[in-house]
């Protein structure tokens, strides 16, 4: 077998890998492995052990990155039992190439196939450290520029270029110019067509169709097709022949980037759609109960700065600032002239209120986008003494988010009219606080938030401005 067969059955192989590893088809584990060996000998047997190895390290990085819970042992061990499988398979090439006769081994390994083995090694070890070097926050650009940077070292390029498109039809823009030709002239935009005869891979693209006056320069394109049908397409530019190792690798990296971007433009696609349908429920919440409005917001802001103040990352702040500001979402389903009442709760009316909670996580729920915070809304009206409702949990039972907003949400309605009493000064409420704390508010939170409204007086006008007409006063004493 030539070496472009060659090559072209370890890349068929290397798909058919990647498609195990991911497991498309729901297959249980053990007939996965059992392909994959299948697979692994087929490279093995055909283009040498080499191959063999490094199909068997491909399969085994793909499969346990999917599978972080996997015990790092189990996979050096699945490794080893390739290794000595691979060598079986070696062998028994090996045997089926002597001459009758003959105790003349196989001629060695082609010194062109050995170059394509390393090659293949550098680029599996380079993709893994452009993995771990993408985190969260990663820019676009920042994406661009690794993704250029190693393609650029495995090929030998001495120019890259990235063009992006979204949708089926779109042309494609420039995103990404990287390397020594950057001085001259770039095509910004490419037609959908020219993008769509290339998504095979292309090694001899014509270079002037995206830099300006080369003439000596090579030009190998590499397109894939995005989920919405549009194409992605990096063109690489190098003084010297392209080889069909060096599409491979060029499209292996394209492909890894350019699902990461399309990931990345999803999630934030979802972002702004959470944000906005928490404003919709916001604005549900408020012209349902007119006496409670900016209730939410305030309540929000006293939940995030005592989230921050207690040390929790990131992540919890966030949860916790959006179930602060859903938490009464479930008082749409009460009837406006309970919430509304200008006099005091009858019990029966008291008990309407009481089923919020639940109404509110259920509400969320059946939303399918607010899971995380589910427990926080369903629980902020538990007391830390077991008094609350709607489940009666007492002391660290309760999540942590739910005992916060419960304070917020205590000194936010103090701050505030209602229409069967008037508003608590500041002072009052904080020493409602204190009087509720360890039976009603969990006390080493309540003592978090009396410390900021004491120890930060320009935190304090922001926290009183927040509470509607409330601003002016002294610092909480």
């Amino acid at each position: 077998m030539n070496l472009k067969n060659r090559n072209l059955m370890v890349v068929l192989c290397g798909i058919l890998l990647v498609a195990l590893a991911f497991n498309f088809f729901g297959a249980g584990i053990r007939y996965v492995f059992l392909a994959a060996f299948a697979v692994v000998a087929a490279v093995t047997l055909s283009s040498g052990w080499v191959n063999g190895i490094l199909m068997a390290l491909f399969f085994n990085f793909i499969y346990y990155s999917l599978h972080a819970e996997t015990p790092i042992l189990d996979g050096a061990v699945n490794l080893a039992v390739y290794a000595v499988f691979v060598a079986l398979m070696e062998m028994i090439r090996r045997r089926g190439a002597l001459p009758a006769g003959s105790g003349a081994r196989e001629e060695r390994v082609d010194p062109t196939e050995k170059a394509f083995a390393r090659q293949m090694t550098k680029s599996i070890m380079l993709a893994h450290g452009m993995l771990l070097e993408i985190k969260d926050g990663t820019s676009r650009e920042e994406l661009l520029e690794l993704f250029s940077r190693n393609v650029m070292n495995l090929t030998g390029a001495s120019h890259m270029l990235v063009y992006l498109s979204k949708n089926s039809g779109d042309d494609l823009e420039l995103a990404h110019s990287q390397g020594a030709l950057g001085e001259r002239e770039i095509t910004k935009k490419l037609k959908h067509i020219t993008a769509a005869g290339l998504a095979r891979g292309n090694m001899d693209a014509p270079s002037a169709d995206y830099i300006k006056g080369l003439k000596n320069e090579k030009t190998a394109a590499a397109a894939i097709k995005n989920e919405k049908g549009g194409y992605s397409m990096a063109v690489l530019f190098k003084d010297g022949e392209f080889s069909h190792s060096d599409i491979y690798i060029s499209e292996f990296f394209a492909a890894q980037a350019f699902i990461i971007l399309e990931k990345q433009e999803m999630i934030k696609s979802l972002a702004e759609n959470y944000a906005k349908t928490v404003d919709a429920l916001v604005l549900a919440i408020e012209t349902k109960d007119h006496a409670t409005h900016g209730h939410c917001l305030a309540t929000m802001k006293y939940a995030e700065k005592i989230a921050v103040k207690m040390g929790l990352d990131a992540a919890e702040v966030e949860k916790v600032k959006h179930a602060a500001l859903l938490h009464d979402i479930g008082k749409i389903r009460v009837d406006s002239g309970i919430l509304n009442k200008p006099t005091a709760l009858t019990k029966e009316e008291f008990e309407a209120i009481k089923k919020h909670p639940k109404d509110g996580a259920g509400i969320l729920d059946a939303m399918k986008m607010f899971g995380d915070i589910l427990p926080i809304v369903l629980h902020h009206h538990e007391h830390v003494d077991g008094g609350g409702y709607p489940e009666k949990l007492r002391g660290d039972i309760i999540p942590l988010g739910s005992r916060i907003c419960a304070v917020a949400d205590a000194y936010s309605v103090m701050l505030s009219d209602r229409p069967y009493r008037g508003a608590l000064s500041k002072k009052e409420a904080a020493a409602e606080l204190r009087r509720c704390s360890g039976t009603q508010f969990d006390a080493a939170i309540v003592d978090t938030f009396i410390g900021i409204l004491e120890n930060d007086a320009g935190q304090q006008a922001e926290f009183a401005a927040a509470a509607y007409g409330l601003s002016g006063e002294e610092p909480v004493n």
